[in-house]
């Protein structure tokens, strides 16, 4: 693996803040050598069927294709419920909701498990936990929030943290600011947030305030809250990614949600429009067709989403800090992630269990 930071190019840069889902082997290698994405995000939908021994598999190709650079960043979806992507081999996590009122032992060991069972397949990212706190039915996130308390939903997540990172396993911190007051989908549409931002410091926001020390990412919400930020979502808002840093006191990588979904509108201009705002990695994750069906990112799709930064960046004498600070953070992640002290035995018997 290469970790010398110095002497990489501004196209070298740009490619290590995308995040992809792709169509196949031959494609991403393309990617890696053309665009050299950093990392890639699992589904069952395109990468079936995720089942331990093939995943296993599967993550081994993929890092032996970007042997010459910083490793791939090999993420995955992973909360428990109806939102698992891998499943034979693998234990059956509970959804979110079943887990308010466990104790933290038992927390602890299930996320232990799910870091254990992850990282054993060369996984070594899971967007999760979710800390939304429960305010309005939704469908999207049905079983996916812990609790309408704030302070429940920050100690299940807390010990879920803990375990995870006691197998290896790098976690991530979803929906910022906070996506349990509203029932629209934000893949369809863009939810908007009809509450002050005093309200949302109550509720909403202690999860993230209490948790953001302990996590190595931080997702942002597609959502829009007039009362913060009147002119932007969040997703391309600086005034939310000023308040991730400087008021919560975040340092680690912010990641987008999925820049496929309909609220960031075109995928080049949205990818730009986060990057501008604070954003230092950007994610694309599987795309809706005309059919209805999930699909991969194309090579095509993403070497032109990186040629539209590129062109932008190289313009842009401002905008090319911001690629600097965000390919320091991916870096120093990308080490952490590559050289985390792991429980190795629990791994092993794992792979022997298997």
């Amino acid at each position: 693996m290469d970790w010398d930071v110095r002497g990489k190019t501004l196209e070298e840069k740009v490619g290590q803040l995308l995040v992809v889902s792709f169509e196949n082997e031959a494609s991403l290698t393309e990617l890696v050598a053309e665009c050299k994405v950093g990392g890639v995000v699992y589904y069952t939908c395109y990468n079936a069927p995720l089942d331990f021994v093939s995943t296993r598999s599967l993550s081994d190709r993929l890092l032996t294709i970007s042997s010459n650079r910083p490793p791939l960043l090999i993420s995955i979806d992973h909360e428990g419920g109806r939102v698992q992507h891998c499943f034979d081999g693998f234990t059956s996590i509970p959804k979110m909701s079943d887990l308010s009122g466990k104790s933290e032992e038992e927390l602890f060991a299930l996320g232990q498990t799910m870091g254990a069972e992850l990282c054993s397949v060369g996984i070594q990212v899971n967007y999760a936990p979710v800390v939304d706190v429960i305010e309005a039915e939704s469908q999207v996130l049905s079983g996916r929030m812990v609790s309408s308390d704030p302070i429940e939903v920050t100690r299940v997540a807390s010990a879920l943290i803990d375990g995870m990172h006691a197998s290896g396993l790098l976690c991530t911190l979803k929906h910022f600011p906070g996506h349990g007051s509203t029932t629209v989908d934000s893949h369809y549409a863009l939810p908007v947030i009809i509450k002050s931002f005093h309200e949302m410091e109550s509720s909403d926001l202690v999860p993230f305030e209490k948790l953001a020390h302990k996590v190595d990412l931080v997702m942002m919400g597609h959502l829009w809250v007039p009362d913060y930020d009147a002119e932007n979502m969040v997703t391309f808002s600086s005034k939310w990614y000023s308040y991730l840093r400087e008021k919560i006191g975040f340092e680690g990588v912010i990641v987008t949600d999925s820049l496929t979904m309909a609220p960031a509108g075109a995928w080049k201009e949205g990818a730009l429009k986060a990057l501008k705002a604070g954003a230092d990695l950007l994610l694309f994750g599987t795309n809706i067709d005309g059919d209805g069906q999930r699909r991969a990112m194309s090579s095509l799709e993403v070497r032109e989403i990186h040629a539209y930064l590129l062109e932008a960046v190289l313009k842009d004498e401002s905008l090319r800090k911001r690629v600097e600070e965000s390919y320091s953070r991916v870096f120093r992640l990308k080490k952490k992630m590559f050289f985390a002290p792991q429980a190795k035995s629990t791994k092993s018997e794992l792979l022997i269990k298997k």
